[in-house]
């Protein structure tokens, strides 16, 4: 849990168009003393305009809101020109599609929760954490399950290793985990099997989707997850489940 006084918070700013589940938000967010709340906006553009003024670390915003714009628009209007903002996108249809529109660039700090899988403040504040901290939250529901995760169809550094080859259900596992925002002892403590163990198999899952650790411009877990949802996506769309899960370069 963070610590320190409220000048020393992570500001959040509010767009939701919605006033009763708005002002619920802000208060429970306020009530976990995680995070100064600096403003609720249900306009995009009057949100964007105060925002750059005066900048948080992370917004919240819904898709619809009243006005011209999206949430999603305003979300990609501010990282445009303060590209270390944490976005968390909510919306009640979210759809694979959303992430796959984001610059391949600038996909670090957002976050995709479904309005209708949120159970507690908690989901929302694990997603606000991960996005501060560069990475992303995608709702369960998007996620693949084991039964279609496919073909890598990338080339490997090791010749045809992983060439035309599914991952196993233990790399399945793992690499849901570090969806799931595992940290590699966690995923070893859980599955009752080394941290190095761990290791051995994210590696050989980032060879195969054909991810470089060592690219330092690159956020390997981020990218492997999106890879793998992205190839997974393409033969198997409709993976379904309902809680949400989180990711970030750290898998905290």
């Amino acid at each position: 849990m963070m610590s320190g006084t409220a000048t020393q918070l992570p500001r959040l700013a509010i767009i939701e168009d919605e006033w009763l589940f708005a002002g619920m938000l802000q208060d429970s967010l306020k009530a976990t003393g995680l995070f100064t709340v600096t403003g609720w906006y249900r306009n995009g553009m009057a949100a964007i305009e105060q925002i750059l003024q005066d900048p948080p670390e992370a917004i919240i915003a819904d898709v619809m809101l009243e006005g011209t714009i999206t949430g999603l628009e305003v979300g990609m209007t501010l990282k445009n020109q303060l590209p270390n903002l944490g976005v968390v996108i909510l919306s009640g249809n979210l759809d694979i599609a959303l992430i796959e529109s984001l610059d391949p660039d600038n996909r670090y700090g957002w976050s995709f929760l479904d309005k209708k899988t949120i159970r507690d403040i908690d989901s929302i504040v694990y997603a606000v954490d991960a996005v501060i901290a560069g990475g992303i939250a995608i709702d369960k529901s998007i996620l693949p399950h084991a039964t279609s995760t496919t073909h890598t169809d990338y080339p490997s550094k090791k010749g045809d290793i992983c060439h035309n080859t599914i991952l196993t259900a233990r790399q399945h596992e793992i690499i849901s985990l570090v969806a799931q925002g595992y940290t590699n002892s966690a995923i070893a403590e859980k599955l009752y099997i080394s941290e190095r163990t761990v290791e051995h198999h994210l590696s050989s899952i980032y060879t195969c989707l054909g991810i470089y650790a060592t690219d330092s411009t690159k956020h390997p877990r981020v990218e492997a997850v999106i890879k793998w949802l992205n190839i997974a996506n393409h033969l198997s769309p409709h993976a379904t489940s309902s809680s949400a899960t989180f990711i970030n370069e750290a898998g905290l």
